[in-house]
Order: C-alpha cells, then sequence, then structure tokens
C-alpha cells in the first residue's frame, strides 16, 4: 500500500519524499541525480552488516560506492513500508537485483537521516526474506465466545 501522507506532519511527508525520489533515481541508475538527494557531508553504508568496512563520507565517495554497486547490477526496488519521524525515515524494501543475468532478491531496511531536504546518513541492512505463512489447523489460536 502506498504511504498515506495526509496522516503525517508536513516536515514528514518532505523527508519520506525524498527518501522515495532517492530510490527512484537509484533504481534508473542514475547516479547523479541520486546524489542530488544527498548532503555534501553524508555518510552512506550500503551494507550495514560489514563493520568492519567504513562508511562513504561525502559526495565523491558516495558516488565511488554507488557507481560500484551499480557498474555490476541493475536493482528494482518494491518499497512495502516507510515510518517517518523527524528527522528519521526508515523504509522496508524489496529488492529484486539483475547481476549479469542471475536474479536474486533481497529484504532490506534502510535507515536515512534527512535534515533541510537532504539525506545526511544511510544505512542498508539486509534481513532474511519472510517465509509464506503456513497454514492453521481450525480452531488453533482463535477464541470463542462463551
Amino acid at each position: 500500500p502506498r504511504v498515506d501522507k495526509s496522516r503525517m506532519a508536513p516536515l514528514d511527508v518532505l523527508n519520506v519524499s525524498v527518501v522515495e525520489a532517492m530510490c527512484a533515481s537509484w533504481q534508473r541508475g542514475d547516479v547523479d541525480t541520486t546524489l542530488k538527494h544527498f548532503s555534501g557531508d553524508c555518510h552512506v553504508r550500503l551494507e550495514g552488516q560489514k563493520v568492519e568496512q567504513p562508511s562513504a563520507v561525502g559526495l565523491a565517495k558516495t558516488k565511488d560506492a554507488m557507481n560500484q554497486v551499480l557498474d555490476r547490477s541493475t536493482v528494482t526496488i518494491e518499497t512495502r513500508d516507510i515510518i517517518a519521524l523527524d528527522p528519521l525515515v526508515v523504509t522496508c524494501q524489496r529488492h529484486l537485483i539483475d547481476e549479469g543475468g542471475t536474479l536474486r532478491e533481497a529484504w532490506y531496511v534502510g535507515e536515512f537521516f534527512v535534515q533541510f531536504g537532504h539525506i545526511r546518513e544511510w544505512v542498508n541492512y539486509e534481513f532474511i526474506a519472510p517465509r509464506p505463512r503456513q497454514t492453521v489447523p481450525a480452531g488453533f489460536g482463535t477464541f470463542t465466545r462463551v
């Protein structure tokens, strides 16, 4: 479902719009437009679990990191959920990543710190994809009015 922006504070609407626009340009592979959504002193960690690797700091290093990813793959992003509470925006996204003909699915939680209309920090955490729901036997976990 789409985000109901009518129920959000105005600043949250702006922050969510910045993140959505960045994700759209990232998906198109347009690094220059993607970088326009970041502040000059941004910190970006595309793979948050790899703590031994330092964050890309600044637009030049962020551009290099993005180009490394986009040189070897294309990404289709499906945003499943967005939580916004100024200045933080958290996304839950399903990525379909085409790595030279090999398609894989990845699920990410993205944490964005948005300030003054630009992303100052972005960390992406990959997590295990949800499993299909199992069928529940009749009567299990249900309550009966007495």
